[in-house]
């Protein structure tokens, strides 16, 4: 097992209410923090005994998706044609977004897969002035997976490959659901 660095879809995303408690940070604070990050409209808030959770709605991935995704594997590494293939086959035979979520769920791709329990903190400015971190779970679809990778000093580098992947947004609507981070 290694870190590698990974790019891909957040399908889920959320947060611990005591964490919140803890810090004494109001669910509109963590939501305007969260936004700077992902496009929430394109997301299903809920929320259980112990979390708040954000999760993508399915028929973001329907549409034009599929092209999107084979525009990025093609600037990404156009000689891995036949492993680009399998991937958009199998993409296309799913169909719906539901059945893009379990393809990736499965982890039967190597460049389309579940990745999950990604921590990160979320930097939330507070009403009093003062700001303060909470931690994020998420739960990506990777579609480029690097590794193994030691790396420190890397949320700028993230940062920059995800503002330039979202220059996209206009013709893939599902870019704003982006995030590219290190997982393990």
């Amino acid at each position: 097992m290694g870190t590698y660095l990974a790019t891909g879809i957040v399908q889920k995303t959320y947060i611990r209410k005591q964490e919140m408690e803890d810090k004494n940070l109001t669910i509109e604070d963590v939501q305007k923090a969260l936004q700077k990050e992902l496009n929430l409209e394109y997301y299903l808030p809920s929320d259980d005994e112990t979390t708040i959770s954000w999760s993508l709605k399915p028929q973001i991935l329907e549409g034009n998706f599929l092209e999107f995704l084979e525009t990025q594997f093609k600037m990404y590494d156009e000689t891995k044609e036949n492993d680009i293939q399998k991937v958009i086959t199998k993409v296309r035979e799913a169909g719906t977004g539901e059945n893009i979520i379990k393809l990736a769920r499965s982890k039967s791709l190597v460049d389309f897969q579940m990745v999950d329990y990604i921590l990160e903190p979320l930097r939330v400015e507070r009403q009093d002035v003062f700001s303060d971190y909470i931690t994020v779970n998420y739960h990506m679809m990777a579609f480029f997976i690097d590794g193994k990778i030691i790396m420190e000093c890397y949320r700028n580098i993230l940062r920059y490959f995800e503002r330039n992947i979202r220059l996209q947004e206009k013709t893939y609507p599902v870019v704003a659901c982006l995030k590219t981070m290190i997982t393990s």
